[in-house]
């Protein structure tokens, strides 16, 4: 069948589910008028048509994540997003879990630097609000990070950010895998909307997560903003989470010898944020 606008009237509902529904016609404007909603996945139906600028606006501003991956015929942004193929690379359980814990300490170090940058610039933020309010709608930091992006670039590389490319999530937001037109592949964080952060403050923090080079950190590859959502694009680390190789994996038990390697590793990367 198709979307009912009569869904508009569950004024309350936040997220919304119709994935692998068989649905077909077009997404309906009345969808973008649901203030509550945060969550919309249509993924793997047979849905045509052009999505509602009201929803897409919506959606670059950082109030809505939509997923619309596996509708061929569904169109959004500039062209119709193809379905995403590519594989995950296999790897050693040893560099796997090695690759996941430099990711979780990547994390951890950019969430530790900008904590530390606005306890010292708060008392500056305040008496020097941003001049780059206006310069707002989609700037980039290219003199501090590596590359530049656009909105358009990162919801390309991460098939609209669709769920099944969704790795990570908690306070600090999502992080969804994503690949770049040239093969790279990347990890786009999505920094939690609200944070009332201004685009100064954004550059600043961005500089200074630049500068964080160790063998256990993942380096910053760029970063991009667009309305008040904020996106930083590291280097990819594949094959899971440290918590799915010691609680959900049914291989065989991590032996002590390669958690002692992780928690040293872990050690080191943190001695170099405090320290050097």
């Amino acid at each position: 069948g198709e979307i009912l606008d009569s869904i508009s009237n569950l004024t309350s509902l936040q997220s919304l589910d119709l994935s692998k529904n068989m649905l077909i016609g077009s997404v309906p404007e009345s969808i973008a008028n649901m203030e509550n909603l945060k969550f919309i996945y249509l993924s793997s139906n047979q849905l045509n048509g052009s999505i509602p600028t009201s929803l897409l606006d919506k959606v670059k501003r950082g109030l809505v994540l939509l997923s619309i991956d596996g509708n061929p015929r569904l169109c959004s942004l500039a062209s119709c997003a193809p379905k995403n193929t590519n594989k995950h690379k296999t790897i050693a359980i040893v560099a796997s879990v090695v690759a996941c814990v430099i990711f979780i300490l990547a994390i951890a170090a950019a969430t530790f630097v900008i904590l530390r940058r606005k306890r010292k610039k708060r008392a500056k933020l305040v008496r020097h609000p941003s001049s780059d309010g206006n310069n707002l709608q989609q700037s980039c930091s290219p003199e501090n990070a590596n590359n530049m992006f656009t909105f358009e670039d990162l919801a390309r590389a991460t098939s609209n950010f669709s769920r099944n490319n969704l790795i990570g999530q908690g306070g600090f937001g999502y992080v969804h895998k994503g690949i770049l037109p040239d093969g790279t592949e990347v990890a786009v964080k999505q920094l939690k909307n609200g944070s009332r952060q201004g685009e100064g403050e954004f550059r600043a923090e961005i500089e200074t997560i630049s500068r964080v080079h160790h063998r256990h950190l993942i380096s910053l590859i760029g970063s991009c903003s667009t309305g008040s959502q904020r996106f930083l694009v590291y280097e990819f680390v594949p094959n899971k989470t440290l918590e799915f190789h010691l609680h959900e994996n049914m291989g065989p038990v991590m032996e002590w010898e390669k958690r002692m390697k992780i928690a040293l590793g872990s050690a080191r990367g943190l001695c170099y944020l405090h320290d050097d």
